[in-house]
């Protein structure tokens, strides 16, 4: 499939969604930058849509920014993917406060949205595209930063209770403030509900007249965000969170009444930072650890039933030291150092039971690898907003040796800064997971998976060019982002005569795209979004499509303030038809396309007090999101927020 003619005489053209004038933004250049002059494709999701919306996790926040597919194995709870233009789940960093979230014990080292709550989030910043050169390995098709609220300097404390069907409860409860120089914002949120069905029961798979069993989940987050003043030019600031959460989850297209999959996920931050008052020079040192911890536990009941109890931890920890120069008008010099070390740790087994016996595969990885890195940015700003970023990226890594990425995008405002062209450029980078490396999973026939300590890293280049125009005293804002990527050295799983099985880098992908945007508010009271995304993404050497990226996904919303306390909001989400692997042939089977309807309001009772629902899946529509797995029906929710 390739890109329509008609997108193709725009031309080189680019658009994120349409922001204020005065967003500022940190993750695209790791500086403030006010975000018409940010380099790349960058959308905000703050906090008052947020709020507005009642999104009540991440991955449901970011399901309608263009580029960006979010596929659940089933629904909320379940396993949840992120595909950004096209690039695999594991080619999207996810950072909370720019600490790294993908967790090293997962086989591909991809990160799981399924419960990350939304408390105490001011905003979240998504960069489309490679940003290696700033972040590392990961960065090929997206960066998702979550950016926790700081402490305020009047005190507010906020409770949230809401209920749904589904058995479905949510809690919440934070405080901001502060004590002189000392900030401070801690949040605590619960949420659980009894669930749906995973399982897409269809005649051609065979497996109708089952019993349905709902699968169930429960979460709870905490985070804090906590800062001393040492005085005018110096910052002291402590960041932390914590996720506890459990989900049910089936066997693949059967149901399991007892299988479960906890996880725990914990982290912190220590930053200094420092710039002195006048001066043209400005340093900051960050010390991050995080680590993930994995249990998947089904009992068995019969003996011909699947006997599994697996554990696995990931640790990812890293010392980073940037230094900025101001001292050349106009531009903002970063050199940035770094190191980082990574370790997995699995254990258990997984007893696949038969009339013939158990094939049982073990779990015993204990592996562990380190990487440092110099990067060197310079960002410039001309007088009349336009601007040029630049930079370059050293990784020295103790596996596969030496590797540079860069990137460089230019913006520049026209027609009296209604418009505005930006192009951008640059390479990314996957290093392989550590289970790909070392990873061992020997099994009771006498074959194993081994990891392949020789792989190279995953490579990709890109490039976007675009335009958005806000059409004078109309309403109008407008825009379209074409782009397009390379990737190679992707890494596959092969098997030998006797089953045993490695990886290798095998595979390369080709990806074009294009990111339509259109906003239209006639009246401060009336505002009507469509975000439309095209993705052809393909195996290079097959020209076959790749798995679970829609080739179209369209967002049409209306947001209605009807009175001055109460506002209205409905969605149509679009999502393409997408290929996956047949449960019957295990080949490539196509998946139909399905529209979804949400809608929800937000009601002022008091200053202090607002009540607020929405309902999801409105029309109850039946739809499979992934190969073998029932997405999730109507679904709705009640609540109110007080302020204290």
């Amino acid at each position: 499939m390739k890109l329509p003619a008609s997108l193709l005489l725009l031309g080189m053209t680019v658009i994120a969604r349409a922001e204020e004038p005065t967003t500022i933004v940190i993750t695209p250049t790791g500086n403030e930058t006010v975000i018409e002059q940010a380099p790349g494709s960058v959308t905000v999701i703050s906090g008052e849509e947020i709020e507005r919306r009642g999104y009540s996790s991440v991955a449901e926040a970011l399901e309608s920014v263009p580029g960006i597919v979010i596929v659940r194995s089933g629904p909320r709870g379940q396993i949840t993917s992120l595909f950004a233009r096209g690039a695999n789940s594991n080619h999207t960093l996810v950072m909370r406060d720019g600490m790294v979230l993908n967790d090293p014990s997962s086989p591909t080292g991809a990160y799981d949205f399924s419960n990350m709550s939304l408390n105490g989030v001011e905003r979240i910043e998504i960069v489309r595209g490679p940003l290696s050169t700033l972040y590392g390995s990961s960065a090929i098709g997206a960066v998702v930063n979550i950016i926790s609220q700081g402490g305020s300097l009047v005190p507010r404390r906020e409770v949230t209770l809401a209920a749904g069907n589904d058995q479905t409860f949510e809690a919440a409860i934070s405080t901001r403030g502060s004590v002189e120089d000392f900030r401070y914002q801690l949040s605590l949120s619960h949420q659980q509900s009894d669930g749906q069905t995973v399982v897409m029961q269809k005649p051609e798979y065979g497996n109708t007249g089952q019993v349905s069993e709902d699968d169930g989940f429960r979460n709870t987050n905490f985070n804090t965000r906590l800062a001393w003043h040492l005085n005018a030019a110096t910052q002291v600031q402590l960041i932390g969170y914590f996720r506890d959460s459990s989900s049910e989850i089936d066997e693949f297209l059967y149901e399991d009444p007892d299988w479960q999959l906890d996880t725990k996920e914990k982290g912190g931050q220590l930053q200094l930072a420092h710039r002195p008052v006048g001066d043209n020079w400005g340093m900051q040192l960050n010390l991050r650890h995080n680590e993930t911890e994995r249990r998947s536990n089904n009992p068995r009941q019969l003996p011909t039933e699947n006997l599994i109890d697996t554990r696995y931890r990931g640790k990812h920890q890293s010392i980073e030291a940037r230094f900025n120069s101001y001292a050349i008008q106009g531009h903002e010099l970063s050199a940035i150092a770094g190191y980082r070390r990574d370790t997995l740790l699995s254990s258990g087994f997984s007893a696949f039971g038969s009339d013939f016996g158990d094939f049982v595969i073990e779990e015993n990885t204990d592996a562990d690898s380190s990487s440092s890195s110099f990067v060197l940015q310079d960002q410039w700003t001309g007088t009349r907003n336009e601007s040029v970023t630049g930079s370059i990226r050293l990784e020295e890594h103790e596996d596969f040796g030496s590797h540079v990425s860069w990137r460089l995008a230019g913006s520049l405002p026209f027609a009296q800064q209604n418009g505005r062209l930006h192009l951008s450029a640059g390479t990314g980078f996957k290093a392989p997971g550590l289970y790909e490396l070392y990873g061992y999973s020997p099994n009771n026939f006498g074959s194993a998976y081994r990891g392949n300590p020789d792989l190279q890293p995953e490579e990709s280049s890109s490039i976007e060019a675009g335009v958005d125009y806000s059409f004078p005293q109309t309403g109008l804002t407008a825009g379209i982002t074409l782009y397009h990527s390379r990737i190679r050295n992707l890494i596959q799983i092969v098997y030998d005569p006797l089953f045993n099985s490695t990886s290798d880098n095998l595979a390369r992908a080709e990806i074009e795209g294009a990111e339509i945007n259109l906003r239209y508010q006639p009246v401060e009271r009336i505002g009507l979004n469509l975000d439309y995304s095209y993705t052809d993404a393909r195996d290079s050497l097959t020209g076959e499509r790749l798995p679970r990226r829609p080739g179209q996904k369209a967002t049409l919303s209306l947001d209605f303030k009807a009175t001055q306390q109460l506002g209205l909001w409905l969605e149509l989400e679009y999502h393409g038809d997408r290929v996956d692997i047949s449960p019957v042939t295990y080949q490539n089977a196509t998946l139909d396309d399905y529209t979804l309807v949400n809608t929800g309001f937000t009601y002022e009772i008091s200053h202090d007090t607002r009540l607020f629902a929405k309902v999801r899946n409105l029309a109850d529509t039946s739809y499979e999101p992934v190969a073998g797995y029932r997405g999730e029906g109507i679904n709705g929710i009640v609540g109110l927020k007080f302020t204290l």
